[in-house]
């Protein structure tokens, strides 16, 4: 008789205690294209570098403009990049954070707060463009995910320069 009440109680808890875990998904769809850079207050040379990528090219901006967050980035004279530099940078079309993927306009950390640059991230999907400039210091509010994609745009920038 026992072994069977302790049967019926194995098979009791492994039917009650089994529920399905729901993740929140945190691949989502790739945007229509991506500007990207990084940028100095007090430097001398090269103080903004700033790109632009779509499903098709990579684009270096001339111009130099320092990027300001509440408004979109206007690209001066523009060179088309080769190829290999542009499969670099397409990579950065998948995989972005969730705070990126929001209609919003926001600073993570305070970039250039203590001449430490920032990154520039503008998203855009159809009609929709969100800004955000990022701190090259790792800051509270930016998240794990945010994290380990300002280092893969730090790699990326490395790499097609």
């Amino acid at each position: 008789m026992k072994p069977i009440v302790a049967l019926i109680i194995c098979i009791s808890l492994t039917l009650f205690s089994c529920h399905k875990h729901h993740y929140q998904q945190t691949t989502l769809v790739s945007p229509s294209g991506l500007i990207f850079g990084s940028f100095y207050g007090e430097c001398a040379t090269n103080c903004v570098n700033i790109y632009s990528v779509d499903i098709s090219n990579l684009y270096k901006d001339t111009g130099m403009k320092y990027p300001d967050i509440n408004s979109s980035y206007e690209f001066k004279p523009v060179i088309t990049l080769d190829h290999s530099r542009f499969i670099v940078a397409q990579e950065l079309l998948s995989g972005i954070p969730p705070e990126l993927l929001r209609d919003t306009s926001i600073t993570f950390g305070a970039p250039v707060s203590h001449d430490q640059g920032g990154l520039y991230v503008e998203i855009w999907n159809n009609n929709m463009r969100s800004r955000f400039m990022i701190d090259n210091d790792n800051t509270t509010d930016q998240s794990a995910e945010l994290i380990v994609y300002k280092q893969r745009i730090a790699n990326a920038l490395a790499m097609i320069r």
